[in-house]
């Protein structure tokens, strides 16, 4: 067990390559309901053509089937928000959350502020700005770090240039995650029950309860950003992208001037220390 904590063991695991950098990723063909369209075998990649998590199996509602006003102009950056955290949480359970889907429903939304603090963000930077402090923090520390973060950004980015049929993908596994994590969450209260019957205790926890209804809330955003994401045409998102480039560009540049700062006030402090002092 302290050899799995310490990450000796990680040479073992073949490293997963993200299913958005795969050419299966321009095949990619949903109808005006974001449905999979019907494809020919022989129109298939062998290799490829699994790779991609597929859409939701029913058709997506319109967005005035959902509510009765106008969306939000800042829906395309609460879109940045929860892309960055479903990156990082695909990256952190190397491709694979289905075995613990609760857990992973916890790692997204500690990274989405959208998602879990139900933050609504104004700019690019507001956006990224919490995701990327949590990715650095000690939180993360085993597979976090600033190199770690740009990555992510990289993937944002790419997910964006993927257009409205590579985002309704990822909000599908995504949304697929969050429903998988509430029937855990539920079986495992089920369990507890019967167990907290047999010792005469007959409360769950305060914070299990609460997080479920934060996953109900995650489950009910992401399904309306879903239905938001198919209504738009794909110059939204690969205007998204520029402006997440840019913001990139920004946090790297200030990032290296506050290393930069940071080891030049370091050696101003070592040539000011007395290393040998004469004793008269």
């Amino acid at each position: 067990m302290h050899a799995i904590a310490s990450g000796e063991f990680s040479h073992m695991i073949k490293p997963w390559e993200p299913w958005w950098h795969s050419p299966s990723v321009k095949k990619i063909a949903l109808n005006k309901d974001g449905n999979r369209v019907v494809q020919l075998i022989d129109e298939m990649d062998d290799n490829n053509s699994f790779e991609v998590p597929p859409p939701l199996d029913t058709p997506l509602p319109q967005l005035s089937q959902l509510t009765c006003k106008p969306p939000s102009p800042l829906l395309g950056l609460h879109l940045i928000d929860i892309l960055y955290s479903y990156c990082f949480t695909a990256r952190f359970y190397n491709g694979d959350w289905s075995y613990d889907a609760f857990d992973a429903a916890k790692v997204c939304l500690s990274l989405s502020h959208v998602l879990g603090l139900s933050a609504s963000p104004e700019t690019v930077s507001e956006a990224l700005s919490g995701c990327v402090e949590t990715t650095c923090s000690p939180l993360f520390k085993s597979i976090g770090g600033f190199n770690f973060a740009l990555t992510l950004l990289d993937d944002t980015i790419t997910l964006l240039y993927s257009g409205r049929c590579g985002v309704i993908c990822a909000l599908s596994e995504l949304h697929r995650m969050f429903e998988k994590a509430a029937k855990d969450g539920k079986q495992g209260d089920r369990k507890n029950i019967s167990k907290s019957i047999m010792q005469r205790k007959s409360k769950l926890s305060k914070d299990k309860v609460s997080f479920s209804l934060d996953l109900k809330k995650a489950c009910k955003k992401v399904f309306f950003l879903l239905s938001w994401t198919n209504e738009q045409f794909e110059a939204t998102f690969s205007s998204l992208a520029l402006l997440v480039e840019a913001e990139k560009t920004q946090i790297a540049e200030t990032h290296k001037s506050m290393v930069f700062e940071s080891r030049k006030k370091a050696l101003s402090c070592n040539s000011q220390r007395t290393f040998v002092e004469e004793v008269g």
